[in-house]
């Protein structure tokens, strides 16, 4: 049920938070802007780690480890989200360029092979920003995350409580990364180099975790 719940929950998840937040963002701002909005998103979502965990361990200690709870606190929290998307989000894509439900769900849409046509019908240069893009998402953070969780008990041996308290830390790191780093970062490099080092930093990054425990 565990699984289940759970492959169902990526699926949905992966159409919507930090997916349509983005297409948003592209609709509506231009390029250096757009950047220095994802480097904000970036530190909220950063702000929301670190409260999270300590509002899921006081929900399972109030319950007496009952992880149900918890569940149902996080359904809680979705059902808030949808909620506030649907009252103060607009929809950026221009009406003349919008389709009714019922033209946009086919399915050839649906069709989970349906990416090859970039490859058969597509430019060279989109054949690369797909694989560049393709390689960068094996360090997205719902991959990442299942890493991670295995890393802490297999390797770490660590409890729970560490592991929030990894994950806190992680969320901070995130604020001041969105809040000082990432918009220097913008300022003074070309896209090219702010692509180039970020994807350095998080290669030696892995580097260390992986040379020693």
């Amino acid at each position: 049920v565990v699984v289940a719940c759970r492959i169902l929950r990526m699926i949905v998840t992966s159409f919507s938070n930090t997916v349509m937040v983005q297409a948003c963002l592209l609709d509506a701002l231009p390029g250096k802007r757009l950047g220095s909005a994802m480097s904000e998103l970036a530190a909220y979502i950063g702000g929301a780690v670190v409260v999270t965990p300590m509002v899921e361990s006081l929900l399972f200690k109030l319950s007496g480890r009952n992880p149900a709870v918890t569940y149902l606190g996080l359904s809680a929290l979705a059902g808030a989200n949808l909620a506030i998307t649907l009252n103060s989000v607009p929809e950026t894509l221009p009406a003349e360029k919008r389709k009714p439900m019922g033209e946009a769900l086919t399915p050839a849409v649906c069709n989970p092979f349906g990416f090859v046509k970039l490859y058969t019908h597509g430019s060279a240069a989109l054949r690369r920003m797909v694989n560049i893009t393709t390689l960068q998402m094996c360090l997205e953070g719902k991959n990442l995350s299942d890493l991670v969780q295995t890393w802490c008990r297999q390797h770490l041996l660590w409890r729970p409580e560490a592991t929030r308290n990894f994950i806190m830390g992680y969320g901070v790191l995130c604020m001041v990364a969105g809040i000082n780093i990432t918009p220097r970062l913008l300022r003074a490099c070309s896209a090219r180099a702010f692509t180039s080092v970020t994807n350095a930093t998080n290669g030696l990054a892995f580097f260390l975790r992986g040379a020693r425990p």
